[in-house]
């Protein structure tokens, strides 16, 4: 019988009454998705769980300076939207706990009721949390366990010992019980005691220190419960852990405990839950949770620099899809939720990049998914925006609801800034003279942890207590050890990516002023600039044109070593699908290439940038193209730059060095005049005269840009002219 969310209020409602927490209301929003993704008889079942109030009984992370979470909630909505418009997911057969609804009771009580009492074999079920974990040690042994912290997790004391949390092991339990196999636990939040509320400009999802008490009675008497159920059962159940258990990080207490969260363009959200709803927007076709959870962590490897390192559990079949199976159906960037009124509606986003938002301000363009119509943005807040509806629509509004839209022309301005963050470590008048400092060469500043950043400004702390001395196992190697010459016991001024891990080269090898390190840092912040200015045109997963590009090795290019394709706009059967989402890591003294493959039915333009980190200096590649009957690789110019359907070619990098190397490989419809014209002005020039990294970056715009008449501040760039692909990678260092 099914369970209505006012049988689940009466039934929780003494549970709740026993601790004092207001009711409220369990949200649920959005509408159901017009197709439904599996047969009628089969049920989805979802309890999302989000917290960012914690008091300071909780963690003393809530009275660290900004130690309190902003994305949980950010995180459930982006799950219940995925949920509901991509999966088929009723919407009131999603029950999610908010805040203070998230106690221990509260969410023990819900997964009993709401998925175990409810799901039948074979319905899809799906339990999210997000908010803090941790580890404690329980009893006189001092056994550490893994454990999510609920809303009233109150921290244990000499006076009272108990530990509140919410145990892994009862998690497991509950898992177990339920009647369906087809289960999945997406756990946003980590285990690291890193000792502080911040890493870089990312907020952790962890208690900061481990505790010691004991066990709730309470709960221990549950965990015996359900272990008892689950033993009289034990034959039918085949003692086997269900479905699949994504976490944003380990939580075996190994050293890759680390779980953050970002902000965005008016947004926060966990970085594991934004990366894997926004890949799974994107899919076309059903995909193995190992195949999803491959990708989602490659783009939080790029985030993060590998600081973060998501894990997956899974003793059913690898093949198993995630949630459940969907049929073929439209990328999309979002869908229309609502209906705004005077022929508006309200657009959610959950499928689109960070580094795409601000380019949908008002006036610029998304369609309609399978159709010609075209929706006109008005205005922008977070994940949703308002948008205009063609007038032919406006009278039809209702039928739009659950429809998916897709990106088709971005607003990119001509000019970008970029803004570092304070690292939190610094000394007030450190901070205060960085602040000036910054001001006078034009770059925004702001404090750590409390707003979008590009990069952190800090200082290199002996490599020993560097958040990179703990990734020694890591494939790539660690990236704040100091530039050569730079003594690691002294803590010298540099940039850092916003993970807390340093740009290679931009140290000091001794101690300065701050007002001299910004000046010495301003020609790196001047290519960075550019860098950020070309990053907004990435659109590998958006772009209309039919292109394949592969990362090789140059010495052995018959094997890619990763490869991008506009995956939206291929045929099912000329995908090979996408591997460079990951920080790729490249043999010692490698150098690479990339192979651009035009399998459209026009020609096609193409241009590689590529900047080395601590250079300051983007180099330009033109097109080459394979020598007529050689065979051992000789290339030579392609004259008039086009590039023939079918026809190969091949974009030569320069060397590779052993620090973080990106590459951008753009592909228009129409020449890169500007692109070529910077480059021979830059071979012709002198140094003090040649043309900067910004104007070749404006340059890319100039020639990418589509005849719409639109504010001479921004240029319009239209997903059916353009592709840009982003490759970031590393070449090991050589050992002996």
């Amino acid at each position: 019988m099914e369970l209505t969310r006012r049988q689940f209020f009466q039934r929780l409602g003494w549970a709740i009454a026993a601790i004092g927490i207001s009711q409220g209301s369990f949200l649920a929003t959005a509408d159901r998705y017009n197709r439904a993704l599996a047969a009628p008889n089969r049920r989805k079942l979802a309890l999302l769980v989000g917290i960012n109030q914690y008091s300071e009984a909780v963690s003393d992370i809530a009275a660290s300076r900004g130690g309190v979470l902003l994305g949980s909630l950010s995180d459930v909505a982006l799950q219940q939207e995925l949920l509901i418009h991509r999966f088929g997911f009723a919407k009131d057969d999603i029950l999610t706990l908010l805040n203070d609804q998230s106690t221990r009771v509260g969410v023990e009580t819900a997964f009993q009721q709401h998925l175990i009492d409810q799901a039948q074999p074979d319905d899809s079920v799906v339990f999210h949390f997000s908010g803090l974990g941790s580890r404690v040690r329980l009893g006189a042994d001092q056994v550490e366990v893994s454990t999510l912290v609920p809303f009233d997790g109150v921290m244990p004391s000499d006076d009272a010992p108990t530990i509140r949390d919410l145990p892994e092991e009862t998690l497991l339990l509950l898992g177990r019980s339920l009647p369906s196999s087809n289960f999945t636990a997406i756990i946003d939040a980590g285990v690291a005691d890193m000792g502080a509320p911040l890493v870089g400009n990312f907020r952790v999802r962890s208690r900061p220190h481990v505790p010691s008490g004991q066990l709730h009675a309470e709960e221990q008497a549950l965990q015996e419960q359900l272990s008892n159920a689950l033993a009289e059962t034990r034959r039918k159940r085949n003692d086997a852990l269900p479905g699949a258990w994504l976490r944003a990080a380990s939580s075996d207490g190994s050293g890759r405990g680390l779980a953050l969260e970002g902000q965005w363009n008016g947004f926060a959200a966990g970085l594991f839950t934004y990366a894997l709803t926004q890949y799974l927007w994107q899919v076309t076709e059903p995909q193995t949770v190992q195949v999803a959870f491959n990708a989602t962590s490659g783009m939080i490897e790029r985030v993060t620099t590998r600081a973060q390192q998501p894990s997956l559990d899974l003793e059913s079949a690898r093949d198993r899809p995630l949630y459940s199976p969907i049929p073929n159906q439209a990328a999309a960037d979002g869908v229309i939720t609502q209906i705004a009124g005077d022929g508006r509606v309200q657009v959610w986003l959950g499928g689109l990049p960070a580094h795409a938002l601000t380019s949908y301000s008002a006036g610029a363009q998304l369609a309609i998914a399978g159709s010609t119509q075209r929706l006109q943005v008005r205005s922008r807040d977070g994940l949703r925006l308002i948008a205009s509806l063609p007038a032919d629509l406006a009278t039809s509004v209702k039928d739009l609801i659950g429809q998916p839209v897709q990106e088709l022309v971005r607003l990119v301005p001509k000019s970008v800034g970029l803004t570092v963050a304070l690292d939190s470590h610094l000394e007030r008048i450190e901070r205060v003279d960085a602040t000036s400092a910054f001001s006078s060469v034009k770059v925004a500043t702001v404090s750590a942890g409390e707003q979008s950043a590009d990069f952190l400004f800090g200082k290199l702390k002996p490599r020993a207590q560097t958040l990179a001395a703990s990734l020694s196992d890591s494939t790539l190697e660690p990236l704040a050890v100091p530039a050569k010459g730079v003594n690691a016991t002294k803590q010298g001024f540099g940039l850092f990516y916003p993970a807390q891990l340093a740009v290679p080269g931009t140290i000091a090898s001794d101690e300065e002023a701050v007002k001299t390190a910004v000046n010495r840092l301003t020609p790196v912040l001047r290519s960075l600039q550019a860098v950020k200015l070309l990053s907004l045109t990435e659109n590998a997963t958006a772009s209309g044109m039919r292109l394949r590009v592969a990362l090789e090795a140059a010495k052995t290019p018959t094997k890619p070593i990763a490869q991008q394709e506009t995956l939206r706009s291929l045929d099912p059967g000329r995908s090979e699908g996408s591997t460079a989402n990951r920080l790729i890591a490249l043999p010692a003294g490698e150098s690479v290439q990339f192979r651009l493959h035009n399998l459209g039915d026009r020609s096609v333009y193409a241009v590689l940038l590529h900047l080395v980190r601590s250079g300051t200096m983007l180099t330009v590649q033109l097109p080459t193209q394979p020598e007529d009957g050689a065979t051992d690789g000789t290339l030579k110019p392609l004259l008039n730059g086009a590039i023939a359907p079918n026809q190969p070619l091949v974009l030569a990098s320069p060397v590779s060095s052993p620090q973080l190397s990106r590459s951008f490989v753009c592909v228009s419809y129409s020449p890169f005049e500007q692109v070529r014209a910077i480059a021979q002005r830059r071979e012709q020039a002198s140094k003090d005269e040649r043309p900067s990294d910004l104007e070749l970056a404006q340059a890319v715009l100039q020639d990418l840009q589509s005849n719409l008449n639109v504010s001479s501040d921004v240029v319009p760039l239209n997903m059916y002219q353009w592709a840009t692909f982003s490759f970031c990678y590393q070449t090991l260092v050589a050992t002996v």
